[in-house]
């Protein structure tokens, strides 16, 4: 019985949790180890790097205790479990009662059947030979003719008792990462740059098995965030972001990605959120509360009521298509769907739902085109 995209997700949240504690992928955005702080008024830069204890690293663990293998294994589980339901939603019947058979979704993965619509067909190409190209290692490893040699390359054996291509210790890794690349795909239906950048050099790492060329692999190493602080034009009339000096000013020039926050002088508490490598190379003057569509999140203090102060609100403009009062409760008002990034902070202002009474500080949630809700 075939599964929605976000039944598989939940259906494999447990090998899914396995490899990230063990091989975690580097996050697509910043996590707060490199910071900056550019205030173009002052012509003042500000950077931050915090040095954390890398004396024994979840891969460092998996080394030390040579588990790469048992990774492995529970990464082909997760890429089985993928292609089943691509097949699925492909129209394609299982050959069995109880489901595809391996033999069967290795010969629609070599007819690159089933491409999600979130995954760029090259893309699919190289995950679905993958796929092919290591089942029988995962068949050897199922009946224990493997065994790892001195450089840590998993090596098995065919139904003939000849001897497989040896998986590299790196390909094991790289491996590991696909799934999960994978599974983050499709729990949001779509692969940003990033993301996409990141999979392509994971599967680059595993060319010698699937032999397909990929063009636009970018390995994440960690990305970092820099803070710009801009003072009104002069007349007013917005705000100027003038991207060719910050990227010249940013003490994160090297780096391929960089997260992007943007603060005005005379309006606190009220925040543009973005990524600096999707900032036009030109002059933009800015409206806080009509952002141009390369800004993604806007963070606001609203006023939810007489008596209560301002309330942070931090709104997702892209990813989130409804905002609900408090706890989403029957009284709750509902604003949306949003059209991308057409909800100036003024609508917002306008429309803040009224508190229902079951939560005391009415915190807005948010709800995702996944059904899930968020607190902000």
């Amino acid at each position: 019985m075939g599964m929605t995209w976000t039944d598989f997700v939940t259906d494999i949240a447990l090998e899914r949790d396995t490899l990230l504690r063990a091989m975690p992928l580097v996050p697509a955005t910043a996590g707060g180890d490199f910071r900056g702080t550019l205030d173009v008024a002052a012509d003042h830069v500000h950077a931050f790097v915090s040095a954390n204890d890398a004396s024994m690293t979840p891969e460092g663990c998996v080394a030390f205790l040579r588990i790469r293998p048992l990774l492995f294994g529970i990464a082909w589980k997760i890429l089985d479990r993928f292609h089943e339901e691509a097949f699925i939603q492909a129209g394609e019947t299982p050959d069995q009662s109880r489901g595809f058979s391996i033999k069967e979704k290795r010969r629609l993965a070599r007819s690159l059947v089933g491409q999600p619509g979130f995954l760029p067909a090259e893309v699919w190409e190289a995950v679905a030979l993958t796929y092919d190209g290591t089942a029988l290692m995962r068949h050897s490893m199922v009946h224990q003719s493997v065994w790892v040699d001195g450089a840590d390359a998993l090596v098995g054996t065919d139904s003939g008792g000849g001897r497989l291509r040896p998986v590299t210790a790196d390909e094991q890794e790289a491996l590991v990462h696909v799934a999960l690349r994978r599974v983050e795909a499709a729990e949001l239906f779509t692969l940003d740059t990033r993301t996409e950048g990141d999979l392509r050099a994971q599967l680059d790492r595993l060319k010698g098995i699937h032999k397909v060329t990929l063009a636009g692999a970018v390995v994440l190493t960690g990305v970092p965030e820099l803070t710009v602080i801009l003072a009104p034009a002069p007349g007013g009339g917005g705000y100027v972001f003038d991207t060719p000096y910050v990227r010249q000013r940013s003490p994160f020039r090297a780096a391929q990605y960089c997260d992007l926050v943007v603060n005005f002088r005379d309006m606190p508490g009220v925040s543009l959120r973005g990524r600096l490598e999707d900032a036009p190379d030109r002059q933009v003057l800015l409206e806080p509360d009509q952002p141009p569509d390369w800004f993604r999140e806007i963070s606001a203090r609203l006023k939810d009521g007489p008596d209560d102060g301002e309330l942070p609100v931090f709104v997702n403009l892209r990813r989130f298509t409804q905002v609900l009062s408090c706890c989403g409760c029957e009284s709750a008002t509902v604003l949306g769907p949003s059209k991308g990034n057409d909800v100036p902070l003024h609508r917002f202002r306008e429309q803040a739902p009224a508190r229902c009474g079951c939560e005391p500080h009415g915190r807005m949630l948010v709800m995702g085109p996944d059904g899930r809700q968020r607190c902000c």
